[in-house]
């Protein structure tokens, strides 16, 4: 195979598209894609969806990777809407087809709509309890409009997704996919030569509305067992997260979505062997609870943090358990390369 990558374009999170994209040129020893002549001699044209990756530029790589004969691949990384969203007007005004929202009746209109979903959300049991804001859905359809546009118009030959949730929503508007656990690469954070994990539990990332007050309570129930919770909520990436990480006992997992429970973290914490802690969830494909993490209810959170401190032989079966899969089964380069040398059909 000769595979060339679309640059990945941050939008704000640039480590993390760097990471990334240097994960996918060093396990898929890939060309960085520079100009639409280097198509000729590829066999596959891959796309990342993460960042502002819809652009136009990427659109006529895609056209010029067709004409050669180029599988096209996306590999969907940003977070898409729920699965069981409501058919209704709402979402299907949100999905539809205009040219990047320019006009100012087209922002007027996603944002009524966006509220109106909301609603229609806050109404399904799954969501009661979430403080979620409206403007939070808008991210989620702009990637699902992107997606469906680029399936319609046939510039994608296989869509490969790293979770369920997402796998059945994009089955939901019509497009085809295929499921591709994300992949372990050491720049995720690899283990290092520590003698002893001085911090007893750590959550990376930015305290939303959502958690601030999940992380208070933690932070409170921790403290009276005799344990602290740091916090780091910007400017902490690549080796210095990975030093951060092998000097931390427990990494907290909690979801940015209510819908989806992402796996970058959880590579990150399960690389640098710290126990990655998470909210109880469905959708954990393919970690199991107990086994390569540890899954609580949100009220019993802390108890199994407070657990897991207190018994480290039982904390460390898990994180060699969790390492050894993630450095055997996950890795990233041989699960992306056999899905995108798989027959064209296998989608679901």
């Amino acid at each position: 195979m000769t595979i060339v990558v679309m640059p990945i374009v941050s939008d704000g999170h640039a480590d993390l598209c760097t990471s990334i994209q240097a994960m996918l040129i060093d396990s898929l020893d890939a060309k960085l894609y520079e100009a639409p002549e280097q198509l000729a001699a590829a066999s596959h044209l891959l796309v990342t969806g993460l960042g502002q990756w819809g652009n136009e530029r990427a659109r006529e790589a895609l056209r010029v990777a067709g004409k050669h004969g180029v599988r096209r691949s996306l590999w969907q990384l940003e977070t898409l809407p729920p699965f069981n969203v409501p058919d209704s007007i709402a979402s299907r005004v949100l999905l539809r087809k205009t040219p990047d929202r320019v006009t100012r009746m087209a922002r007027m209109t996603d944002k009524f709509a966006l509220k109106r979903l909301s609603f229609e959300l806050q109404r399904q049991e799954w969501l009661h309890g979430n403080d979620f804001e409206a403007r939070r859905l808008g991210l989620p359809y702009r990637e699902a409009r992107r997606i469906r546009a680029l399936w319609r118009d046939k510039l994608l030959d296989q869509v490969l997704v790293s979770l369920e949730s997402r796998q059945r929503f994009l089955r939901s508007i019509g497009v085809k996919t295929t499921f591709v656990p994300l992949g372990y690469h050491p720049l995720w954070g690899r283990p290092l030569e520590n003698e002893e994990r001085e911090l007893d539990a750590i959550f990376i990332g930015t305290p939303t509305p959502a958690r601030a007050p999940q992380i208070g309570r933690l932070s409170e129930q921790l403290l009276n067992a005799g344990f602290r919770l740091t916090v780091v909520d910007r400017g902490c990436y690549g080796e210095q997260r990975t030093k951060l990480l092998n000097n931390t006992k427990i990494l907290i997992h909690l979801r940015n979505y209510p819908w989806e429970l992402t796996r970058m973290r959880m590579l990150m914490g399960m690389g640098c062997k710290a126990l990655v802690v998470t909210e109880q969830f469905w959708d954990i494909k393919p970690f199991e609870p107990s086994t390569h993490f540890a899954m609580a209810s949100t009220d019993n959170l802390a108890e199994t943090i407070i657990f897991y401190l207190r018994n480290e032989n039982e904390r460390r079966a898990i994180t060699e358990r969790a390492f050894e899969f993630l450095s055997g089964e996950l890795n990233l380069g041989k699960m992306l390369a056999a899905h995108l040398d798989a027959p064209a059909d296998l989608g679901s």
